[in-house]
């Protein structure tokens, strides 16, 4: 799994690089420029789709709790046993750190369905130094990164906020991720396409 990742990432690179450096030998043809950035933007949508589908029945387990002795699926396995109460499937894992505080693993389910009921049990964790996620793409990261930091200004302000997958819910209201325009409020009531505030926060129009 590992090896083909790799070697995908490298072709991307590669083809990237070329795009690169025929962009700078362009000179003042409009036309160019603008089909090239296109094709670039191509691009990275479908290697953030590729890398979408490679990542689709992995999770993440991390934290001090995960112990260290076994190979990287039989832990797995075990904890999700002994925590979830779940018989696990698992088609291949590795370590990523086995630092004591920063202990992380990666797994990759044969099944999108014991996934979802993963994620869904974790909570019963809640408390241990142990720790279950979805295994992201770097743009879905770094999307959940800013939704996190609205979040954070969102409470200490007093609002009741709840952290999903591109979502939030604040004070009851819920807020989505849109790719161009960022955070969006959801009206359900009037379906009344909301309009966005320069601080990031949104009001209907």
């Amino acid at each position: 799994m590992r090896e083909e990742w790799k070697r995908r990432q490298e072709e991307w690179v590669k083809e990237k690089k070329i795009m690169e450096e025929r962009l700078n030998e362009l000179e003042t043809k409009e036309e160019q420029m603008e089909m090239m950035i296109a094709r670039m933007k191509q691009l990275e949508r479908k290697d953030d789709e590729r890398e979408r589908r490679e990542r689709r029945n992995n999770i993440i387990m991390k934290g001090e709790g995960i112990p260290t002795e076994g190979s990287p699926k039989e832990i797995i396995k075990q904890t999700l046993r002994q925590e979830l109460q779940i018989e696990a499937d698992i088609e291949d894992a590795y370590w990523i750190k086995r630092e004591q505080s920063r202990r992380m693993l990666v797994a990759k389910l044969r099944s999108w369905q014991q996934k979802k009921e993963i994620l869904i049990k974790k909570s019963k964790m809640k408390g241990k130094k142990l720790y279950i996620d979805n295994d992201l793409t770097k743009k879905e990261r770094d999307v959940q990164k800013e939704i996190t930091g609205i979040a954070r200004t969102k409470r200490e302000q007093g609002w009741e906020v709840k952290i999903g997958y591109k979502k939030l819910i604040a004070n009851g209201k819920t807020f989505i991720w849109e790719q161009e325009e960022g955070m969006k409020e959801i009206n359900f009531r009037n379906k009344q396409r909301p309009t966005q505030t320069k601080a990031g926060e949104t009001r209907n129009g």
